[in-house]
């Protein structure tokens, strides 16, 4: 009989090892004391679970503690759902099931407004409420072909780059971060600990034969004093040397995370990457899916863009998450969600006010002016789409006036992101 129950901090190291299996991948002897660290000092053991046949982990769970930005420059604690595996000896006995719905349970204990996941088989969630609720894009080209238009970079001449190493971006990234990127709906608040432990984890091993973590950092004289600078902007690097059997130089710079004030500074920090000569091939994984860039050079066509789903969200208080982000337009809507896993739905009032919304459970008698699951409601949550594509899609149902309020109210400016993967 599989047994299912939180783990000790001793069976760590174990776990790291069952989740490796659940993917096909071996963890070495070497990094298993590293990724037991992460789930130790982020504080995610008290939320690590796993499944037991016979004293052998067969599947397993666990849970970071996030805070993820929402639309007004507000956070909501999220459980940040991870480490998910079933081996495939266990698989269709309900074991999944069980472990989500402890996990949820626990979640809605802690008072965690959603929960939220990157999803290695995106068709498994939706059965559980979370909806896609971002997106990136791929973006990858040689340098040589892609060059911005001269007059955008002209003016960037008080923006002054500096090459740091990883201990150097230790103390300079979050700052920038905090007031920049992790201001985008969809990103999460950093600790030093997640700081260190992700983006900035720079364990040989890790690097899978690219060069070590560096960075660039943007600065401009200070408005108050001239004559001191601040800090705007960084992109981090990794580099990959290679030269072709001409002796051409064919390296890859791979772009792990790129951050700046205002596009000033973000073309300039372009320009920067762009200009790594021995390594012309720029790759960045994970970039915005509105990043401006193609519109700002040449011969656009010469970019690759690859757009994949991003963060996946799982509302768990409807009321408190929809009464915490802003709101693009004035009004009242009363909206009925189906969740049909927690049973947590119902009909919300939602008020909006001067772009703050109020939102209470509303009279079960009423008649709803839309209807959403919990799980296209995740994805309209953050703006990673709109009211009429879900109508469309078949996932928002209403009068075509009801509809075109509630594209209005969630609609944002800017589309949300989340730089990260956990």
């Amino acid at each position: 009989m599989v047994e299912i129950r939180f783990i000790e901090e001793h069976e760590l190291a174990d776990f790291t090892v069952a989740d490796a299996r659940g993917f096909g991948m071996t963890v070495p002897d070497d990094q298993q004391a590293d990724a037991a660290n992460r789930l130790r000092l982020t504080g995610a053991l008290d939320q690590t679970m796993a499944a037991f046949d016979g004293g052998q982990m067969v599947a397993t769970f666990s849970s970071y503690p996030l805070e993820i930005m929402v639309p007004g420059s507000r956070r909501i604690p999220v459980a940040g759902t991870t480490w998910v595996s079933v081996h495939t000896t266990h698989r269709r006995q309900g074991i999944l099931r069980k472990m989500m719905t402890r996990h949820l349970q626990q979640a809605i204990e802690q008072g965690k407004t959603a929960a939220a996941l990157w999803a290695s088989q995106e068709a498994i969630y939706r059965r559980y409420g979370y909806g896609w609720a971002t997106q990136f894009q791929r973006l990858a080209f040689d340098a040589r072909r892609v060059a911005q238009r001269p007059e955008l970079i002209a003016d960037g001449a008080e923006i002054h780059l500096r090459m740091v190493d990883r201990d150097q971006l230790v103390t300079a990234a979050p700052p920038i971060y905090d007031a920049t990127l992790g201001r985008v709906p969809g990103a999460l608040a950093r600790s030093g600990t997640w700081w260190r432990t992700g983006i900035l984890y720079d364990a040989p091993e890790f690097r899978r034969d690219r060069g070590e973590l560096r960075g660039i950092v943007a600065r401009v004289p200070s408005r108050e004093h001239p004559a001191h600078h601040r800090d705007v902007g960084y992109v981090i690097v990794r580099q990959k040397p290679a030269w072709d059997d001409r002796s051409v130089a064919q390296g890859t710079t791979n772009i792990v995370e790129l951050a700046a004030e205002n596009d000033q500074v973000r073309r300039r920090l372009w320009h920067a990457v762009t200009g790594f000569e021995l390594q012309p091939k720029v790759v960045y994984e994970m970039a915005p899916i509105d990043e401006p860039l193609g519109y700002e050079v040449a011969e656009p066509r010469s970019i690759t863009r690859n757009p994949c789903d991003g963060l996946w969200l799982r509302l768990l208080d409807v009321n408190h998450a929809l009464s915490q982000r802003r709101y693009g337009a004035e009004g009242r809507i009363l909206i009925e969600v189906e969740d049909r896993f927690l049973n947590r739905g119902g009909r919300f009032e939602l008020d909006v006010v001067d772009g703050q919304g109020h939102c209470r459970a509303a009279d079960s008698a009423a008649a709803p002016d839309v209807e959403v699951s919990i799980a296209d409601l995740g994805s309209l949550y953050l703006g990673a789409c709109t009211a009429t594509q879900l109508q469309r899609a078949g996932g928002v149902r209403g009068s075509a006036e009801n509809i075109a309020l509630l594209h209005r109210l969630f609609a944002t400016r800017q589309a949300p992101y989340c730089p990260e993967t956990f």
